[in-house]
């Protein structure tokens, strides 16, 4: 009988996660990834991807461009289920992960509802043991319109948290910026991107009197300095604010940003600042793909690997746990 219960103890302990140290306690470690139409290659490597983002405590995902499981969109329509995008929702459950996806997909033409890379999906994987959902402060979709709106290319989606031992609640604020499409030309793009950052602004202020900690993270394609100067909101300040290149391939632009007010979020942490992983140095470019010399070879060797991993690197940044919420 004792070697039984021996051995029954063996097992059970083994199956329960390994307590948190002091120093990953006292931290959340975010990611912020523009995954390149997940859902539409087969050769995406969607377990090799979530291994590599398995040590963060959140993910937040751009460019999804279908639904997990089957679905049923508010307005009572339906969408089957995408594999590719549901085997990456389990490889990250595996890593002990648990998923919150937008209702429906976002984008600047219909139709919408799909499933094509047209439109997106704003996605956040967080690990239960440091984090939940707060529905009590404001989430969801920025404005109920999510297709052609006019004020966004893609209504941004605001994940609202706490953590489980509830010294911190925060919102993130899931964007992928307007880029040159049709016949916009970048200046144009460029001015759309202000409007957007400044309609972000405004809802979070419409929405401050419930909470001050409000992050805007996500794939911005902010091109220089110059332009995140003008395009960032008022008294927000941008983690990436020396510009360091985010992108995979190509001229080096700065194109992923966090973004938050340091007058309310106090909690980021300033020594681990803004960190941009390279995907070649963990991911080499699978045997099959020889990069080409020049254009247009450089650019098709960018959109091969992408159908692997990504065009984006993934960038992280971290927030400290205070002893008591601020608000």
């Amino acid at each position: 009988m004792r070697t039984i219960f021996l051995a029954f103890l063996i097992v059970f302990i083994g199956s329960v996660e390994p307590a948190l140290t002091e120093q990953e306690q006292a931290h959340l470690l975010i990611c912020s990834f523009n995954i390149k139409w997940l859902g539409r290659d087969e050769e995406k490597q969607t377990e090799a991807l979530a291994k590599f983002l398995a040590d963060c405590d959140i993910v937040a995902v751009q460019e999804i461009i279908a639904p997990p499981r089957d679905w049923r969109y508010p307005d009572g329509s339906r969408e089957r289920g995408n594999p590719i995008v549901g085997r990456f929702f389990e490889a990250m459950k595996a890593e002990g992960f648990e998923g919150w996806i937008s209702e429906e997909d976002t984008g600047p033409t219909p139709p919408c509802h799909n499933a094509g890379s047209s439109t997106e999906w704003f996605a956040v994987f967080y690990k239960p043991s440091k984090v939940c959902p707060d529905y009590g402060v404001p989430n969801g979709f920025l404005e109920e319109d999510r297709c052609q709106n006019p004020y966004y290319d893609r209504v941004p989606y605001a994940f609202s948290f706490k953590t489980v031992n509830g010294e911190l609640d925060f919102v993130l604020i899931n964007v992928h910026l307007a880029v040159r499409r049709g016949g916009r030309t970048e200046a144009e793009a460029k001015m759309r991107r202000l409007e957007e950052l400044s309609s972000i602004s405004s809802w979070i202020q419409a929405h401050s009197t419930k909470e001050h900690d409000f992050i805007i993270l996500g794939d911005m394609n902010i091109n220089d300095r110059r332009e995140l100067l003008l395009v960032t909101p008022r008294g927000f300040v941008s983690l990436n604010d020396e510009c360091e290149p985010t992108n995979v391939f190509g001229e080096p632009k700065p194109y992923d940003h966090v973004m938050y007010d340091p007058n309310f979020t106090g909690e980021i942490d300033s020594s681990f600042g803004f960190q941009v992983k390279n995907l070649l140095f963990y991911f080499p470019s699978p045997v099959r793909l020889q990069p080409l010399s020049g254009y247009p070879g450089r650019w098709k060797f960018s959109a091969e690997y992408a159908k692997y991993y990504s065009d984006h690197n993934p960038v992280y940044f971290r927030l400290i746990l205070p002893e008591e919420d601020d608000d």
